[in-house]
């Protein structure tokens, strides 16, 4: 089958089995169908196509030939005429089943109606063929991929295996020979392989109290014996239903007897009678000590709760399922099971419990314990004080002698004394006056001791040496005394010191008088007279000259109209001399010391004339003016 070299060479093949004696009542139920894969084409380097088979119910008559160079036959003869390309068969236009078929040659094919739904129409080909309504012309086996070159396989029929059911009223052995299941006898009984059994269709008797018959050709349906029990004891959700048996005249069971089985439940098919537990007992009741159900007043005294060993249950009112389950003090949870139960709470990680904030916090189931942090921290763990270790000889034995104990939260600690340096358990002697550090005053003399330093006011200071005043002994009479008295006493930073006054020189002891003028020391004008004075001098301006002694001006006669000049005179001041008065123009002296008479006009040039003609008129080159 399939195709070889191109699809122009396309084999299909036919098969046909003879059934066997099959009633034709019968109700097909599986078939299963066995070939052998012989050959399969190889092409290229080897590697077979797939391919898929596939089986149509032909639907049309065929003859198998004696073979030839197209055909091939499982019965031989010499009819060459039958099946061929053109000649073959109509088939059914519904697929009847598809395999896919492996690329190994020999391999066995099974195509079986109870594996999948790809073959359930090869049921329904054979149903046609046992009932008369299609004749049995076999299937047609082609590739279903025809229009795929070389894709073909070598195909041997095998056994074609049938399974059916017989239906209502056909003859049977066994309940698997009937469709319905039920191969009975006359008395209405499983046949058990005995004669005369019919198949019964039991939908039809499904009354308890009816059984199918014979009766004729077909299985009808009667009422059972009284014996026959119909309905067995049965208990469930706490009521308990008794065995019924039929009464042989009604095909329906009588209606069924219950009974209550509270407080108790079921025990298998009737009610229980003891309990063993609570959980034998309806919810309100509970199994007390005599195995008896009885009904609850507490839920927590019956054992009804659900709360943990650990927990307390309360139960407030007769009222069901209002019990209360309280944990323990240390312990957190509903207290319940199932529920979150009591567990340990961890106070120490929750921070809930009560130890001091110098104790250390340990869990315990339901508790706690607190212990103060030692040894520094002393106490019962939820009161922790401070231990003074400067109380115990063992500790204050670790400071240095020069050292304190110092008490510490926690702890202590060894801290020099003043005037020591170290850790405390180790110290040395400050030079505080070497090293700068004392307090003493800057007018003051610093003197190191063991562990400290004194402080003293230096001469000329007084005070505790830590601050000094400078003593002003020009207060003190006895010094004053040795100064000259023309001296001023001078008090200084620590001392004092006698100076003499201004115009002496001296040691302040002894002070002689400074003749300025004669050491040309003064200050006098140079045109002044110095005069010596006892501690000074004075200055007095020269003649001719005004002012202090020390500034002195040239005394203007002229202009102060003092010169002693006449009325023909004209007054000429000389600096530092007395003035001089000299005749105006056209005035002359007949004598030096004369007075000064009119000239101009005589002709004569006189002192002060620019010129004299001899007359007073103007005009003429020289005016009368001279």
């Amino acid at each position: 089958m399939g195709n070889l070299g191109s699809t122009g060479s396309t084999r299909r093949a036919f098969v046909r089995y003879s059934l066997p004696s099959i009633p034709s009542s019968a109700i097909i139920t599986r078939v299963r169908l066995s070939l052998t894969q012989d050959l399969v084409r190889l092409m290229g380097a080897g590697a077979p196509k797939s391919a898929t088979l596939q089986l149509q119910r032909v639907t049309g008559s065929w003859s198998e030939g004696a073979g030839g160079g197209f055909t091939r036959s499982c019965g031989g003869g010499a009819d060459v005429a039958g099946v061929d390309w053109a000649g073959a068969p109509s088939v059914s236009g519904t697929t009847s089943s598809t395999e896919p078929l492996s690329n190994v040659a020999g391999a066995a094919i099974t195509i079986d109606t109870d594996v999948g739904t790809n073959d359930d129409q090869l049921i329904a080909d054979v149903q046609a063929w046992v009932s008369g309504s299609a004749t049995n012309n076999g299937w047609r086996l082609t590739i279903a991929e025809e229009g795929t070159v070389d894709n073909a396989r070598s195909i041997t029929p095998g056994a074609l295996s049938v399974e059916w059911l017989l239906p209502n009223g056909d003859s049977c052995t066994a309940d698997a020979d009937c469709n319905s299941g039920h191969c009975v006898g006359t008395d209405g009984l499983d046949c058990g392989g005995g004669a005369g059994c019919v198949c019964c269709n039991a939908a039809t008797c499904d009354d308890d109290c009816e059984s199918c018959h014979l009766a004729g050709s077909v299985g009808t349906c009667s009422p059972r014996s009284s014996a026959t029990i119909c309905r067995s004891a049965s208990c469930s959700a706490g009521t308990a239903t008794l065995e019924t048996t039929c009464n042989g005249a009604s095909h329906t069971c009588p209606s069924a007897s219950t009974v209550s089985c509270s407080p108790y439940f079921c025990s298998g098919t009737a009610c229980g009678s003891s309990c063993a537990s609570n959980a034998d007992c309806e919810a309100t009741f509970f199994c007390n000590g005599m195995n008896e159900c009885e009904a609850v007043s507490n839920e927590c005294v019956a054992g009804l709760d659900d709360c943990v060993a650990l927990a307390t249950c309360a139960d407030p009112t007769v009222a069901l399922g209002d019990w209360t389950c309280t944990c323990p003090a240390g312990y957190a949870g509903d207290g319940r099971s199932p529920g979150t139960g009591c567990s340990d709470v961890n106070e120490c990680a929750a921070g809930t419990d009560d130890c001091d904030v110098n104790a250390t916090c340990t869990n315990t189931i339901g508790s706690f314990t607190c212990a103060c942090n030692g040894p520094e921290w002393v106490g019962d763990g939820r009161t922790c004080v401070d231990y003074d270790e400067c109380m115990d000889p063992f500790y204050t034995a670790m400071c240095d002698a020069n050292a304190s104990c110092v008490n510490q939260v926690p702890g202590f600690n060894c801290v020099c004394q003043s005037g020591y340096r170290g850790d405390g358990f180790t110290c040395a002697e400050i030079d505080e006056c070497a090293e700068g550090s004392d307090d003493c005053h800057a007018d003051a003399s610093c003197t190191n001791t063991p562990g400290s330093f004194t402080c003293a006011c230096n001469s000329g200071y007084s005070g505790d040496g830590r601050s000094c005043a400078d003593i002003d002994e020009c207060m003190d009479p006895t010094f004053t005394g040795r100064c000259s008295t023309a001296s001023t006493c001078f008090n200084l930073p620590g001392s004092a010191e006698c100076r003499c006054n201004t115009g002496y020189r001296g040691d302040g002891m002894t002070c002689d008088d400074i003749d300025e003028c004669m050491e040309g020391s003064d200050t006098c004008d140079e045109n002044a007279t110095c005069s010596n004075t006892n501690g000074s001098y004075t200055c007095a301006c020269d003649e001719h000259w005004a002012g202090s002694g020390f500034v002195c001006s040239d005394v203007d006669e002229c202009a102060r109209g003092v010169g002693g000049c006449g009325a023909n005179e004209e007054c000429i001041n000389n600096r530092g001399a007395p003035n001089d008065c000299v005749c105006r123009p056209g005035f002359s002296r007949a004598e030096p010391d004369g007075p000064c008479l009119a000239s101009c006009g005589d002709g004569v040039r006189g002192p002060g004339e620019e010129c004299d003609d001899g007359n007073m008129e103007a005009g003429d080159g020289c005016d009368a003016r001279c």
